[in-house]
């Protein structure tokens, strides 16, 4: 591609990459192809160093991302945990009303009965002294 240039193609080509012109007016063919060919090498590994800054800022974004998505699992597992321990005490402290409440109901049961028994003792006593 440089060999097809002509010279006064490559000089204004040279100065406008920041080449002194007074510098590239004085070189001949061979320099100017030379100097020309670094220009291209310099521009060739600065590309390929921008496309692998490009690619390193792509996969730290594509990490970033993924840790994001990871502390947002985790959280909804943490609230998902909290809520079902919270379900679970209030199913526990349900469960403890009924069996209290099943608790007084034999016990007031069981003094009834109680009375019951009292009412029906006194009965037979008194039928006995009458």
């Amino acid at each position: 591609m440089i060999k097809k240039c002509s010279s006064d193609r490559l000089r204004p080509k040279l100065v406008e990459a920041g080449y002194d012109s007074a510098t590239v007016s004085k070189l001949d063919r061979t320099g100017l192809m030379e100097a020309m060919a670094q220009l291209m090498m310099k521009q060739s590994v600065l590309g390929l160093v921008s496309d692998a800054t490009t690619q390193v800022d792509m996969a730290s974004e594509i990490r970033f991302r993924e840790l994001a998505l990871e502390e947002k699992r985790i959280e909804a597992e943490q609230e998902r945990r909290r809520e079902l321990r919270k379900m679970e005490l209030e199913l526990k402290m349900i469960e403890e009303k009924r069996l209290e409440r099943e608790a007084e109901q034999m016990r007031l049961k069981r003094e009834a009965e109680a009375e019951q028994i009292s009412v029906m003792h006194q009965m037979t006593l008194d039928v006995r002294y009458q």
